[in-house]
């Protein structure tokens, strides 16, 4: 996963995908040894015991743990920690 991850952000230059359908078909595609494995990730948040809205934000959270899994990998792969750091408040920084 973290080489199709570094190929799309650092040799391709696109941007991170965080809609976990086409987060799922991207790396599938990309690498067929994965073909699966968003599946299997999320069978492990027990979604059949989940409403479905709750099973969609779940979705959305193992996309980004993918990202930060294969981030530990690479660290090429750091456009989500870039999108993540614009969401921090910086009211805490600006009382020093």
């Amino acid at each position: 996963m973290s080489n199709v991850l570094y190929k799309k952000q650092h040799k391709d230059g696109e941007n991170p995908i965080y809609d976990p359908d086409e987060f799922k078909k991207m790396i599938e595609k990309e690498e067929l040894k994965l073909k699966g494995f968003f599946d299997e990730f999320f069978a492990g948040t027990n979604p059949q015991k989940k409403h479905s809205i709750t099973n969609q934000q779940n979705k959305k959270k193992l996309v980004i743990m993918c990202y930060l899994l294969a981030g530990f990998n690479n660290k090429f792969i750091n456009g989500v920690k870039k999108d993540v750091g614009f969401l921090l408040p910086i009211r805490k920084f600006l009382r020093r």
